[in-house]
């Protein structure tokens, strides 16, 4: 049975399955060019035109959306919602729209989230008034069926109506990492994200759920309650920079150093904040006030640790790094604070919750030695290492769709998942699942009009690879645009702008291109034989570890200000990355390239080769663009 799977939210996405068997995968902003696109018409679209799928032989649909926002009908001649059934569970699904209107009626910080205009808003997540309840699921002593994070309906779908039904945010967010990971037996998704508190402490999932493979069935783990996502989401409308952004900045403020510098009343307003954002059921203040109340609160401790953050700059230099004093516009030192703050507490909260997590799996008889971690909470790479080397009991892994992107997979299959008690065949799919780079003729006829290219058609990844290789050691930037797009935010080779490691110029050269600050680290790529050579730290293959670099002078063009690196580690030896770098060593060069996304500030990732040749004419640094067996190169 054919079913059609998609995200209504940023980051629209779609996908078909048959039989337990991923058919097509499409992301909307690769195709409408919308960066982080909300169109899951656009994704449908993209995904029947691909696929050859009729729309007839889809016979349920299943989709999910992004957390705390209702559905909007983009054509209701093309998708409706015609009738949610009843929820027998005592927990009912609803959307809190009017929660969110309350907590923001004396301010306008969140925008309210639109209803429905038809009056089917959808259903959001499990709500519980009940404060003993919210206790109970806290500790996991309330036993929840896990059917009571699906929701079925019927739709209208071009026309034709079709039975289907909604799944929960982070319960397709667990299903997805464990469906293409089937060697992992827990996922744990918390949200990197957030709205408020008075979201929090009325949905207990609404920041998270964790679940577990069992021989007896699935488990499902206590609610997270979780309010890091809050914490991240208030220092990015501080700051005005996205999450991201903050991630990055925070390297600029040696945490490390100020707290052994720092006197005991900015190491207790530091604790203060820590404290603030932890979910406490036991304190009758965190169920009687607003948002304004602890926003206030937060700004008050936030505001004391900026002020006397910057003396501590001041008494030493190295809090941050002389390559600072170097042309790359970096934001005001409060920011620079507030992102080092926030990462600091973030890490500790994300650390804190998921141990609490593993605890309860282990006292419960479940093996953790396989743990997967997606949400947007995975996303943050400093905090994936103090996991990994903090908690000794688990072996982690960071899903690669973990920023949303996997989510029309988790909910195509959570009702499979379910019957099936977890264990389905091997899904493992990789991160590549998506389309192919699109109007390669296309691109060849431009190409061809401008007399300064030369496109040559390869057969072997051997010869590309001996190519780029040449192009690559004189300082050239590289695009790699071939194969299937990946699901998940970061471009891991196929949809790749590179340069060359040892060269401190590649730095400076691929951020010109993408016309983004300077201060913002290019991430390297490595072989897994070749990482304990220049890489400290645990491996990751999909660019969502920090680790540290051994000899910093050796890799200037992808070692951050901290001498850190988001590593990612290539296994896969018929990939062309691995014959670059192969061929990068044989020529007596560190086997390391600097990778970024294809694309440009404010851009989605591109998929269309027109494009490709396009950024060429406009930067002379790219000298050759390897698309679809083509290489272009600029004479």
């Amino acid at each position: 049975m054919v079913i059609l799977g998609f995200l209504a939210g940023h980051d629209s996405n779609a996908c078909l399955i048959n039989n337990e068997k991923i058919l097509a995968y499409s992301n909307a902003e690769r195709s409408d060019r919308l960066k982080r696109s909300s169109s899951y018409i656009e994704a449908i679209k993209n995904l029947l035109t691909t696929s050859g799928i009729k729309i007839d032989d889809i016979k349920e649909i299943a989709l999910t959306n992004t957390q705390g926002n209702s559905l909007t009908l983009e054509n209701k001649k093309l998708f409706d919602v015609m009738q949610w059934e009843n929820n027998p569970d005592q927990f009912t699904l609803e959307n809190p729209i009017e929660l969110i209107n309350k907590a923001n009626s004396k301010e306008d910080s969140f925008k309210p989230i639109p209803e429905h205009a038809e009056g089917f808003p959808v259903p959001v997540a499990i709500k519980c008034n009940n404060r003993n309840k919210l206790n109970n699921l806290k500790e996991a002593k309330e036993k929840l069926d896990l059917k009571s994070f699906i929701r079925s309906g019927k739709f209208s779908f071009y026309g034709k109506q079709i039975k289907g039904y909604f799944v929960e945010h982070h319960f397709a967010h667990a299903v997805s990492a464990l469906i293409r990971n089937p060697d992992m037996n827990i996922a744990i998704s918390l949200d990197g994200a957030g709205h408020s508190f008075s979201l929090n402490r009325q949905y207990p999932y609404f920041a998270g759920i964790s679940i577990a493979k069992t021989n007896k069935g699935i488990l499902l783990g206590p609610a997270p309650f979780f309010l890091g996502g809050v914490l991240y989401s208030w220092a990015s409308k501080t700051t005005q920079m996205s999450e991201g952004k903050v991630m990055g900045l925070s390297s600029y403020f040696n945490i490390k150093n100020v707290l052994k510098i720092a006197d005991k009343d900015w190491i207790t307003c530091l604790n203060l904040l820590e404290n603030l954002f932890e979910f406490d059921s036991s304190n009758d203040e965190f169920f009687q006030y607003e948002d304004i109340y602890y926003k206030s609160k937060y700004r008050d401790i936030m505001f004391t640790l900026v002020k006397h953050g910057k003396k501590y700059l001041k008494l030493d230099n190295t809090l941050i790094n002389s390559r600072v004093k170097k042309n790359l516009s970096l934001p005001s030192e409060s920011l620079i604070i507030v992102s080092g703050v926030t990462q600091e507490i973030f890490s500790r909260l994300y650390k804190k919750e998921v141990s609490r997590q593993i605890n309860f799996f282990n006292k419960n008889g479940v093996e953790t030695n396989s743990v997967i971690l997606t949400g947007g909470c995975a996303l943050n790479c400093p905090s994936n290492r103090i996991i990994s080397e903090d908690i000794l009991t688990s072996r982690f892994t960071f899903d690669n769709a973990c920023n949303d992107e996997g989510l029309s997979i988790g909910a195509a299959y959570a009702k499979l998942f379910i019957t099936n008690k977890g264990y389905l065949s091997s899904i493992k799919t990789g991160p590549f699942i998506g389309g192919y780079i699109s109007a390669v003729n296309e691109a060849i006829e431009l190409a061809s009009i401008d007399n300064s290219f030369i496109v040559e058609n390869f057969t072997t990844n051997e010869f590309t690879a001996t190519k780029i290789v040449e192009y690559l050691v004189t300082g050239n930037a590289i695009v790699l645009a071939h194969g299937r797009y990946e699901s998940g935010p970061r471009a891991l080779g196929n949809r790749s702008l590179i340069g060359l490691a040892e060269l401190e110029s590649t730095h400076w050269k691929l951020n010109q291109i993408k016309k983004r600050e300077q201060w913002r680290p290019i991430a390297p790529m490595v072989r897994d034989i070749d990482f304990n050579e220049f890489f400290e730290g645990p491996m990751d293959s999909h660019m969502l570890m920090t680790n540290t670099v051994k000899n910093p002078s050796k890799l200037p063009g992808t070692t951050h200000i901290d001498n850190s690196a988001r590593v990612q580690v290539v296994k896969d030896k018929s990939h062309l990355t691995w014959l670059i770098l192969k061929k990068l060593k044989e020529r007596g060069f560190a086997p390391v390239i600097a990778n970024t996304s294809l694309n440009q500030a404010g851009e989605p990732l591109i998929n269309s080769a027109t494009r490709v040749i396009n950024l060429m004419k406009e930067n002379t640094e790219i000298r050759a663009a390897y698309i679809d067996n083509f290489l272009f190169t600029r004479q």
